[in-house]
């Protein structure tokens, strides 16, 4: 994804450092990555990537940018960042996603006593909080009509 995004003009920013290349070289790890610049139809932008390159979009119009977002065929997570807190939560609300967070984002920011999961096609039901816990029974109705 990132070799694609690259041939197609993204800028690639690493981030942090290597301790130890030994350890680096002998496996399949990357060092944080943020990419600008991607084109909106690239891999990176539009699937689902469980690695540490964050492609990093602009925009100039907040529903146009909430649009967009909404255009995924997933949904896991996301975070709104800013100072305003209200028009963040206004932001969040119109977000489809499982989760969104607010200037936070990962497994620091999960609340573990409220339900996790995602929409669309990250995920079908939910863990942590009552909705979790009702995904783990089964219920049984019985019935009877006495005369």
């Amino acid at each position: 994804m990132l070799d694609d995004a690259i041939r197609r003009g993204a800028q690639v920013t690493d981030l942090g450092k290597i301790d130890n290349d030994g350890t680096f070289s002998n496996g399949y790890f990357m060092r944080p990555t943020m990419v600008t610049n991607v084109p909106e139809d690239a891999p990176l932008m539009v699937e689902e990537q469980f690695c540490p390159a964050i492609p990093v979009a602009t925009y100039d119009d907040l529903d146009d940018a909430i649009g967009r977002a909404n255009q995924s065929v997933y949904g896991l997570s996301g975070s709104v960042w800013s100072r305003d807190t209200g028009r963040a939560i206004d932001v969040a609300r119109r977000i489809e996603a499982g989760q969104v967070w607010i200037n936070a984002h990962g497994t620091q920011a999960i609340n573990h006593l409220a339900p996790y999961g995602g929409v669309k096609q990250s995920g079908i039901g939910r863990k942590s909080g009552i909705e979790g816990i009702l995904e783990y029974l089964q219920s049984q109705t019985i019935t009877t009509h006495e005369h």
